[in-house]
């Protein structure tokens, strides 16, 4: 048996098998090749990834897993820290340390795409493999999985999607093959992701769900021992790989929970949802009584968990659900990132192609690495927290449009005599699609950049002494500065200067948005900055004008 389609030539299964790695590689080579081309675009680290940068620094030159404050870091997850601070170590530039990540992950992404695609197209009885090709092709090059994750501020998601889409694909092997060992290679793997972001978890439950529907349909529901150890083989190879963050997290806390992000994430999603600036603010830059240190900085980061928030407030947790679902909903069919118009083959392909029980098997394990992203939309929305259904729904995209380009085929090309022709026009409507998108993609995500800050924190490196410690509210200051940090408190000015000089701070950066419409009572140091503050250097920026001064 051989994978060519009626009128193509049919090949030896050795023949096929040398194409199809060569073509694989060359689509893994031209992902890594786009993602370094993209790397010429004007980039900044920001939002996210200065902490990231800062905690695996900390974690290499043996200081623990730390934040900038010195307290037990209970927020970010390690694994993507613990990669950053290596290649920032090993380089010194905050910039480079995450694009080597940003390139080597991208470029793997395409092999399990094809690999689930793969799986579907012979479930659908698709001919051929072009349509797993054109799936791991659009992988290389989706702008949801390459130029926006330059902008999205964390350069995680290349990383997470990996390991999800390289999961689902562990959790088919181990219910076709029924070893042990790969279902606990596929919980492993999981649990890998979960330490890249905590929400790895809720994949685990998923693929668990997806097994237990895998069985139904084999009829092995009724071997409750033959199931328990299969399931039990995932959870344990989930909490090996997860067991020495959970251990930490008790350590710190006291508590056994698998994340200290959740409070304050919901409590940011209000702000998020709202285009509230100001309440984030308040959030994040609050002063924590426990610590006394900001909210986001501070350790006692716990708060509420969900349930507790959906048993307090039913109608204001099911209200931001569902008001982020209609969000989603609304925003797709116009996003550059993934345009929901793109699922309309796929909604003829589950009409109009025949099913079998093994099709409903492969359908639902896109499903299952999907549908987790939903949990996202407790908190709010952001467009990075939805990447990781991006590979099922490039499968679900390529294997459709295969399919929808073979049986439009005019007779004579069905049997093979113009098939180029339609697969030129393929390409180029995509080719079309995926120019636009990255034009806007990079448009926004260029616009959005703060040069001022990066400036302000490389003129403080030549202009400052090595034990300086600047007061900010972004981390990313510091960072280029090489300088300690002091994370700005949401304070009135007398508290706020004794805030930042309890903690040794030497300088202050304040920007024109901070002291104008954040925190309007610091609004005097854009004028006439009082005694004892000098100001030693501006930058500017389509955002305004970013000063630094000196504390005396």
């Amino acid at each position: 048996m051989n994978d060519a389609g009626p009128g193509e030539p049919s090949q030896g299964l050795g023949d096929a098998g040398r194409q199809r790695r060569w073509v694989l590689l060359f689509l893994v080579l031209a992902a890594a090749a786009f993602r370094l081309a993209l790397l010429a675009l004007p980039r900044l680290v920001r939002w996210d990834e200065p902490i990231y940068l800062w905690l695996g620094r900390s974690l290499w030159m043996g200081e623990g897993f730390t934040s900038p404050s010195g307290h037990a870091e209970l927020h970010h997850a390690p694994l993507h820290p613990m990669l950053l601070g290596a290649t920032y170590v090993l380089t010194g530039d905050p910039e480079l340390a995450g694009e080597v990540w940003f390139v080597l992950w991208g470029a793997l992404l395409p092999l399990p795409v094809f690999a689930l695609a793969r799986r579907l197209s012979r479930s659908m009885g698709v001919p051929g493999e072009g349509g797993p090709l054109l799936a791991a092709a659009l992988a290389a090059v989706l702008p949801g999985l390459s130029s926006a994750v330059l902008f999205w501020g964390t350069l995680v998601e290349p990383l997470f999607c990996l390991l999800v889409a390289t999961a689902a694909w562990l959790a088919a092997l181990a219910a076709d093959r029924e070893r042990l060992l790969l279902y606990a290679a596929a919980g492993s793997m999981t649990g890998i992701a979960y330490l890249t972001r905590p929400e790895g978890v809720v994949w685990l439950a998923a693929f668990a769900a997806w097994w237990l529907l895998a069985w139904a349909l084999d009829g092995q529901l009724r071997r409750p021992v033959w199931i328990g150890s299969r399931l039990g083989a995932a959870v344990a190879g989930f909490a090996l790989a997860a067991a020495p963050y959970v251990i930490y997290l008790h350590q710190h806390t006291g508590q056994w929970m698998l994340t200290g992000k959740v409070s304050i994430t919901y409590e940011i999603g209000e702000a998020v949802e709202k285009g509230d600036p100001v309440l984030y603010d308040q959030v994040t830059g609050t002063v924590d009584p426990a610590t006394g240190d900001t909210r986001w900085a501070s350790s006692g980061q716990g708060g509420k968990g969900l349930l507790a928030r959906l048993r307090d407030d039913p109608a204001a947790f099911l209200g931001r659900l569902g008001r982020n679902a209609f969000h989603i909903v609304r925003s797709s069919l116009t996003s550059p990132l993934f345009s929901a118009a793109l699922l309309l083959p796929v909604a003829w392909a589950w009409l109009a192609l025949p099913w079998s029980r093994r099709r409903v098997r492969e359908e639902a394990l896109l499903a299952a690495a999907a549908l987790p992203v939903a949990s996202f939309l407790t908190f709010h929305v952001q467009q990075r927290f939805f990447a990781p259904a991006l590979p099922s729904l490039l499968v679900w995209t390529g294997i459709a449009l295969w399919a929808l380009r073979v049986r439009l085929a005019a007779p004579g090309e069905a049997r093979g005599r113009g098939r180029k022709p339609a697969t030129a026009v393929l390409l180029l409507a995509l080719a079309g699609y995926l120019a636009w998108a990255h034009v806007r993609v990079i448009e926004r995500g260029v616009l959005s950049q703060e040069p001022a800050h990066a400036a302000a924190g490389r003129w403080l490196r030549e202009h400052s002494p090595p034990e300086a410690r600047i007061m900010s509210r972004d981390l990313a200051i510091s960072l280029y500065a090489e300088r300690g940090y002091v994370g700005s408190p949401r304070l009135a000015w007398e508290p706020f200067l004794e805030f930042g000089r309890r903690r040794g701070a030497t300088h202050l950066v304040v920007d024109e948005q901070e002291a104008r419409v954040l925190r309007p009572w610091l609004g005097f140091l854009l004028e006439r900055p009082p005694a004892g503050v000098e100001l030693v250097a501006t930058a500017r920026d389509r955002h305004g004008r970013t000063l630094v001064f000196r504390l005396h």
